[in-house]
C-alpha cells in the first residue's frame, strides 16, 4: 500500500491518501501508512466529532481558507488532543502567516511529543526533528510590541490587546505577537477610552507610547 505521509508545510506540494489522510495525521502512526489508532479516554461520539473537525479544517487549511480551517483543526485537538493533530495546527498557522502563534503550537508539539512513552515517541521523531527546523527559522520572524505609558496610569486602567488583557506586569515588556494589523484599547474605571491600532511586520520590534483617556468617550488614533 502506497499511503506514505509527507509532513505539511508552508510551500511546495503535499501528498497525502485521499481516504484516511486525517487519520493518519491526526493520530500516532505515520510509521509505514499504520492503520489510525485512537488514544485516550474519549467517548465516540466526542472523537468522531474531532475527526470530522480535523478532516475539515485540513480540507480547508489545503485550500488555503486558513481561517477557517485552523480553527477548526484546534477544536479538533481540544476535544482529542492527538499530538498529530498538533503538529498539523502548528503548520496551518504558519502557512497562515501566524509566525508567533505557530511557534508556540511547534514548541507545544515537541514537549508533548518528547513526553510520551519511547515507542510512541518514536512515531514522532521525525515531525520532532521538522518541528525544531521550524523553529529554527520562525523565531527571528516574530514580531515584538512593546506597550509603554509616557505618564503613570491610574490603578483601574486595563488595556487590551486584539480583546485580550494585558496584565500590568507586562506593561513595558517585549511581547511576542504575530504580525499584522492589532487593535490596542486602553480604558479607565470612568468608561474613558482610547484606541490604538498598530501593523507590525514579521521580525519588527515596536514600542507604542500609550495615551490615556482623557474622559468622554472614546478615541482613535493610528501608529505607523
Amino acid at each position: 500500500m502506497q499511503n506514505c505521509i509527507q509532513a505539511v508545510g508552508p510551500q511546495g506540494p503535499s501528498w497525502y491518501p485521499s481516504a484516511v489522510v486525517g487519520k493518519l495525521i491526526r493520530g500516532f502512526g505515520a510509521s509505514a501508512c499504520a492503520a489510525f489508532v485512537m488514544f485516550g479516554a474519549v467517548s465516540d461520539a466526542k472523537a468522531q466529532n474531532a475527526e470530522a473537525l480535523f478532516d475539515q479544517g485540513l480540507k480547508a487549511m489545503l485550500d488555503g481558507r486558513y481561517e477557517t480551517g485552523c480553527p477548526d483543526i484546534e477544536r479538533s485537538y481540544g476535544l482529542d488532543p492527538q499530538p498529530g493533530a498538533l503538529f498539523t495546527l502548528a503548520a496551518c498557522y504558519e502557512r497562515w502567516g501566524k509566525v508567533h502563534t505557530a511557534t508556540r503550537h511547534f514548541e507545544k508539539f515537541v514537549s508533548v511529543a518528547r513526553g510520551l512513552p519511547a515507542a510512541e515517541r518514536a512515531k514522532q521523531d521525525k515531525r520532532i526533528a521538522t518541528a525544531n527546523d521550524k523553529l529554527s527559522a520562525l523565531r527571528p520572524q516574530v514580531p515584538t510590541l512593546q506597550l509603554v505609558f509616557d505618564t503613570t496610569p491610574p490603578d483601574d486602567v486595563l488595556v487590551t490587546v486584539d480583546g485580550k488583557s494585558i496584565p500590568p506586569a507586562e506593561i513595558g515588556q517585549d511581547r511576542p505577537i504575530d504580525p499584522g494589523q492589532h487593535r490596542i484599547e486602553v480604558r479607565t474605571g470612568d468608561g474613558a477610552v482610547e484606541e490604538v491600532s498598530v501593523q507590525l511586520a514579521a521580525g519588527q520590534s515596536r514600542t507604542v507610547t500609550l495615551p490615556l483617556p482623557q474622559g468622554g468617550g472614546a478615541g482613535e488614533s493610528v501608529s505607523d
